[in-house]
């Protein structure tokens, strides 16, 4: 189960949430010193997770639970889970139209990258941080979407 969702109380839309708004930041602030290395890393592996098994095995399987667990209101952590998936599919679709996954993601990659660690004489074009940017933001906007 990824760490954001590894708590009960915790919910996954919430913390990517907070996540992606801090690398769009970073990004859209770039060319300093880097800020919130962490959290761009932690993008990157919550990328790499959704290109490698695109949170397969949290299915939501609902059921009528027995006891107290009946009483609660409240969808599972796994469904969340399953959210940010449909989040960043529908962020890839609109960053990206008409660009295959994998490349899509290679793109954004390589400027987390680029601003997690900077190089000198190698300059990302502003083209490049805005369409990260711009994914970023449409992943914000759909984590809470009706699905």
């Amino acid at each position: 189960m990824p760490i954001m969702a590894a708590h009960d109380e915790n919910d996954a839309r919430g913390s990517a949430r907070v996540l992606a708004s801090n690398v769009r930041k970073s990004i859209e602030n770039a060319g300093g010193p880097p800020r919130h290395v962490s959290a761009l890393n932690n993008l990157y592996r919550l990328l790499e997770a959704y290109r490698s098994h695109r949170f397969i095995g949290f299915e939501y399987q609902p059921s009528s639970p027995r006891g107290p667990e009946a009483l609660t209101l409240l969808p599972p952590a796994e469904r969340h889970v399953l959210d940010l998936r449909v989040a960043l599919d529908r962020a890839l679709e609109q960053a990206y139209q008409g660009l295959e996954r994998d490349a899509a993601l290679d793109q954004v990659e390589k400027v987390l990258r680029a601003v997690a660690y900077p190089q000198k004489g190698i300059a990302l074009e502003a083209k490049e941080k805005n369409q990260v940017s711009e994914f970023l933001r449409f992943f914000i906007d759909n984590l809470y979407a009706k699905i």
